[in-house]
């Protein structure tokens, strides 16, 4: 923002819409995937990679507060786990499986909003992470969480998890 609008030339405003995710933020799937990772790690996830290596590549270290990151990963987990929560139709009801989500929707100019849905579960010691885009989809707690529950369950039965103690 300072580089488009000058160090003072954009709102207060602006900045509460970047608070609650609207504005002028565009960011990509990946993007977002290893922002979903950072807050899993507690800022410790390698960069995201479309390929099995042996050695991923780490991102910079996240220098935040032990306090911020457990807000964080409570607020996260309320979204999914509360019954009041927007990312309440993410969860499965898996006994043990537990989640922790962001929905969004994306606001479009050229049609239907994009709804969003980008968490992780973690479950008998193993951790995945989701990210869900259905463009034009609408809304992202009716639309984006309810896909990403069918892949935590797939996640679960597909890695047999349950199964292990």
């Amino acid at each position: 923002m300072n580089k488009r609008y000058g160090r003072s030339g954009w709102s207060k405003g602006a900045l509460l819409n970047f608070c609650i995710g609207q504005g002028e933020i565009l960011v990509t799937p990946i993007q977002v995937f290893n922002y979903i990772n950072l807050i899993a790690t507690r800022g410790n996830a390698s960069l995201p990679h479309f390929v099995r290596l042996n050695k991923l590549k780490k991102n910079k270290f996240i220098n935040i507060k032990e306090e911020h990151w457990d807000r964080l990963t409570l607020d996260m987990k309320e979204v999914v786990m509360s019954p009041s929560g927007t990312g309440k139709n993410a969860d499965p009801g898996i006994t043990g499986l537990q989640l922790f989500g962001k929905t969004g929707t994306a606001e479009n100019p050229h049609g239907d909003d994009h709804a969003w849905f980008i968490g992780w579960m973690e479950f008998n010691g193993v951790r995945f992470s989701v990210v869900v885009l259905h463009e034009n989809g609408g809304s992202g707690g009716t639309v984006a969480a309810p896909i990403a529950r069918k892949i935590f369950e797939n996640l679960v039965k597909e890695n047999n998890l349950i199964s292990q103690k």
